[in-house]
């Protein structure tokens, strides 16, 4: 009896020791990310803001001796785009306020263009730009486009006033599929240190999703034969079809398209040289409520075959998401009517020149 009243303190310790390890412990990272990213299909309102940065070195004669390729490149060449903004669901309603800067040749043209958008119409605010002088006596105007009158014009529905709920349940399919097929050697945990997160940014684990040259061909091959075409069929199925114009038909040819994109690739074996990663990355900062930040580092050497020169392309991306699920602080709202123009009369306008 003595024997028992002294052990059961030290196995009562040692439960316990078990019970706080076992809280303690990390989600896998694949099952941290999915979680975090479902969570995020459900927030009904959230702030964000983000940078993109692109770059573009071209080492082919045959793009730097071709003007406008040339010029379209210099473009691309350390592109620059800040932004900003929040969304909400209910009632649907995005604001977008980009700052560009975009170098051409030896000037580098900067400009600010907001963008409004709720279910019934898109608002785009037009920018002061020295190289297109004949909208400048439109710059500051929103330039409106009501969906319904896109219809008429398009001959195809568009409608943005989607119910929430059953694109949220579409939404949450979507990733079980995604996450489903892809193995959880794409996804690893890195520390708040080595993924350097902003001093403001809130994290309860980091996870990495990387692409290598290695596991370049099979993650290809699982999107194009597996993923792909279980979404597409999710999508066709959903009460969301309609919304986005997609019929049995259209399902069907898309996963014929698919399927011969993968006969393509398994024939020509050329694609995994031309195409090079240096850099695959991305990193998320995940909560309970969702993502709260995420960064995209993209390194990639693109060398066609038989064609001498190669092009190195690059895109850094980062965004932070705050305010989940408090109402948004427009900065915008609705512009008035005195700062609108219709995108028919624009359309006018801009013929008659």
């Amino acid at each position: 009896m003595r024997s028992f009243r002294l052990i059961m303190p030290v196995l009562l310790l040692g439960l316990f020791a078990i019970i706080v390890a076992g809280c303690g412990q990390k989600v896998p990272a694949k099952d941290a990310l999915k979680a975090a990213a479902q969570q995020q299909t459900t927030l009904n309102s959230y702030s964000f803001s983000g940078n993109l940065t692109l770059r573009v070195d071209s080492k082919s004669d045959e793009l730097n001796n071709d003007p406008e390729a040339k010029m379209f490149l210099e473009a691309l060449k350390n592109t620059k785009i800040a932004y900003h903004g929040a969304t909400s669901v209910e009632p649907l309603q995005t604001e977008l306020i980009l700052d560009a800067t975009v170098p051409l040749q030896d000037v580098s043209m900067n400009f600010t263009m907001p963008i409004v958008m709720n279910q019934d119409k898109l608002w785009v605010k037009i920018p002061a730009l020295s190289m297109v002088p004949e909208l400048n006596h439109l710059s500051g105007k929103y330039v409106e486009i009501d969906y319904k009158e896109l219809s008429k014009l398009s001959g195809q529905p568009v409608n943005y006033s989607v119910d929430p709920k059953a694109q949220r349940e579409l939404s949450a399919k979507v990733l079980d599929i995604f996450f489903k097929d892809l193995g959880t050697d794409y996804f690893t945990d890195v520390t708040k240190e080595e993924a350097a997160l902003p001093g403001d940014v809130q994290a309860d684990q980091v996870v990495k999703f990387a692409l290598t040259n290695e596991t370049l061909e099979p993650f290809v091959k699982t999107l194009l034969g597996t993923t792909l075409p279980q979404i597409i069929d999710t999508v066709a199925q959903s009460e969301m079809a309609k919304e986005m114009n997609m019929t049995p038909e259209q399902a069907t040819q898309a996963k014929e398209q698919l399927q011969t994109a993968i006969k393509e690739l398994e024939a020509n074996k050329d694609w995994k040289k031309a195409l090079q990663i240096k850099k695959a990355n991305w990193l998320f900062g995940v909560e309970k409520d969702g993502i709260s930040y995420q960064k995209m580092d993209l390194d990639l050497t693109l060398t066609p075959p038989n064609e001498p020169g190669s092009l190195d392309f690059g895109i850094t991306l980062d965004q932070k998401v705050t305010n989940k699920n408090v109402a948004p602080k427009w900065e915008i709202g609705t512009p008035k009517a005195e700062e609108v123009i219709k995108f028919m009369e624009l359309m006018g306008q801009m013929m008659a020149n």
